[in-house]
């Protein structure tokens, strides 16, 4: 009879432990997953052009490159100013864009 506890126990302990172990290595891929994703930063800085002039830059941090990076804006379609606007529009056009960034990458 008390083989049979020993038995029963022993299987018991062995099977909490696997679960246990299954456990831990869902909890190491899913920090692998996260850790390997992409992740992008948009920053508004001064821009080159002196006083007045705004840059947007995006920083690749993520360990891995960030794929179809797209920037949308609110609203989504701007009007020209004036007759003499020849930003706007072209500015939309690149931001229309997908763009690829590698690890550690900063795109303007």
């Amino acid at each position: 009879m008390t083989t049979a506890i020993v038995g029963a126990v022993t299987a018991i302990a062995a099977l909490l432990t696997a679960l246990v172990a299954a456990y831990r290595v869902h909890l190491l891929r899913k920090q692998m997953s996260d850790a390997a994703r992409p992740y992008v930063v948009a920053d508004i800085v001064l821009g080159l052009h002196g006083a007045g002039s705004w840059d947007l830059t995006l920083h690749s941090t993520g360990r891995s490159a960030a794929r179809r990076v797209r920037i949308t804006t609110e609203p989504s379609s701007w009007k020209r100013r004036n007759s003499s606007d020849h930003i706007t529009e072209p500015l939309l056009e690149y931001l229309r864009h997908e763009r690829d960034l590698p690890h550690g990458r900063v795109s303007a």
